[in-house]
């Protein structure tokens, strides 16, 4: 019944943040609450604080990091929700950067309406604050479709990089095998890769896989059981990959 996810109150430390870059088709929102930090948008770095707002735009590989704290909540919305509004995420680009009082005071109202589940019409008032916002991006925050990252085959190869990473993250990788599989060569890979990332393809094998590992130990598998898993063969190196994120 809810066109979209709502993850409320994140904060991230030095100690406590993804080192993975992500991307997906649903438009994604970001609203900080508290504290500062940096935000990649396609290799492209946000400095952001309270009130300030990020938009991760369809298919934007994105990640977020910084040097002391930051709180924030995100509301990624339903590609098929926008399209019946014809506001097309796949077809629009909205400024990835946005101060706006009156977004924000969509959002506060968001933030109460989902926290009042006694409300009969807590869905109907939600999906009308979703439109609100999507109507403000369109109406005051749309910039032209950006062809050249959109249809650039370097931005394509590093999507489709991490789409492997992350579906065969528990077998043997290699940055040959991952290059032949986007059909380029390793070299043009990796500089690409750290272009869009600003992490190497190693790196991003080796954080996501603890990643994974670590939410295999969180439902009860030993350590050694969760590394093997993924895709660690070597313990020392996955403690001291581990201990360095």
């Amino acid at each position: 019944k809810l066109p979209f996810m709502f993850y409320k109150n994140l904060t991230i430390t030095p100690q406590n943040f993804t080192t993975s870059a992500n991307w997906h088709e649903n438009l994604e929102i970001q609203f900080c609450l508290d504290g500062d930090g940096i935000v990649l948008l396609d290799g492209k770095e946000y400095y952001i604080t309270a009130k300030d707002i990020i938009v991760a735009n369809s298919n934007v590989i994105h990640h977020m990091n910084t040097k002391s704290m930051v709180k924030y909540s995100c509301i990624i919305i339903d590609t098929a929700f926008c399209e019946q509004a014809d506001i097309s995420p796949s077809q629009l680009q909205f400024d990835s950067f946005i101060k706006s009082k009156k977004l924000f005071d969509l959002f506060k109202q968001f933030n109460e309406s989902f926290s009042d589940t006694e409300n009969s019409c807590r869905t109907a008032a939600l999906r009308k604050l979703i439109l609100e916002m999507l109507i403000e991006l369109r109406l005051n925050h749309t910039v032209s479709v950006n062809n050249e990252i959109t249809q650039n085959h370097s931005y394509e190869r590093v999507k489709n990089a991490i789409k492997i990473i992350r579906e065969e993250y528990n077998k043997k990788l290699t940055l040959e095998y991952i290059a032949k599989q986007v059909f380029t060569d390793k070299f043009t890979l990796s500089k690409e890769f750290k272009r869009f990332t600003k992490m190497t393809v190693v790196e991003y094998i080796n954080n996501f896989r603890c990643k994974k590992a670590s939410e295999l130990i969180g439902d009860g598998l030993t350590v050694n059981d969760a590394a093997r898993k993924c895709g660690f063969n070597n313990m020392s190196f996955f403690t001291k990959t581990f201990k360095n994120l």
